[in-house]
């Protein structure tokens, strides 16, 4: 019975975000992106299936945040105050089991949306003449893990703000993670002691966005170590799984009005 009724609710998160008219919205933009990727690498001097690849990377990437900012602000707060939560709690459904079903929802509703881009960015690719390989595949679900785990952080935000908050404060931090790591390595930063042992507690307890995106590598170097991959990969698994605990802990003691 609890399962049947996790995959119930998990169904309904789904159904309810494409009824949203996300899917239109994805189906337009992987069109927009293989089009103009098209047109731009046919101006383009040099290497047309790296304008592709960039550009569609970029659309796959921007697109995933995106959801995962706007749609995990909403995730509970408008069950809430549709009041469909009542409806759900009242019956054999524990807290925990419901919200993880909400988070599972959202992040096969991520997955899709990768992979319906994904189609879009490697058929003008591969039309290009570009040559696949496992670099490219990771560089997607790096994408993948990148948004999760942004959706996760803005979940967790959502329990203790508003949605307005939520979205400013989720797109803050992940500004921040993103340039943290960065900043640990610029000549101004490193000649203070102080300020450098800030940072790195600061990279310690910010998602470092920064580590998931490897399409530079993919561009330019087009390789990377399966050691810093796997390192990555177990990473961001990490911290989403601390991050859904938090969650799990707030729910359960929230008060629902």
């Amino acid at each position: 019975m609890m399962r049947n009724n996790f995959f119930l609710i998990a169904s309904f998160t789904i159904k309810e975000i494409l009824k949203s008219r996300v899917l239109y919205g994805v189906l337009s933009l992987g069109s927009f992106i293989a089009i103009f990727s098209y047109l731009a690498s046919e101006f383009t001097f040099g290497v047309p299936q790296r304008v592709a690849i960039d550009i569609g990377m970029g659309g796959v990437s921007l697109s995933s945040l995106a959801i995962a900012l706007f749609f995990g602000a909403t995730l509970l707060t408008k069950e809430i105050e549709t009041r469909t939560i009542y409806m759900t709690l009242s019956r054999p459904v524990a807290r925990g089991e419901y919200i993880l079903a909400k988070i599972t929802g959202l992040i096969i509703v991520l997955g899709i949306n990768i992979i319906i881009l994904s189609i879009f960015t490697l058929g003008v690719f591969f039309i290009l003449g570009g040559e696949g390989s496992p670099l490219l595949y990771w560089t997607l679900f790096f994408s993948f893990l990148e948004s999760s785990l942004l959706m996760v952080l803005v979940v967790l935000l959502s329990l203790v703000t508003n949605t307005t908050l939520t979205v400013i404060a989720g797109g803050t931090i992940y500004g921040i993670g993103y340039m943290l790591s960065s900043a640990l390595i610029n000549y101004f930063i490193n000649g203070s002691q102080k300020l450098e042992w800030i940072i790195s507690i600061a990279t310690f307890i910010i998602p470092d966005f920064d580590r998931l995106n490897i399409k530079e590598y993919l561009l330019y170097e087009q390789t990377l170590s399966t050691s810093f991959l796997l390192g990555s990969t177990a990473y961001a698994s990490v911290y989403i799984l601390v991050l859904v605990g938090f969650i799990l802990l707030i729910f359960r003691n929230k008060e629902l009005v």
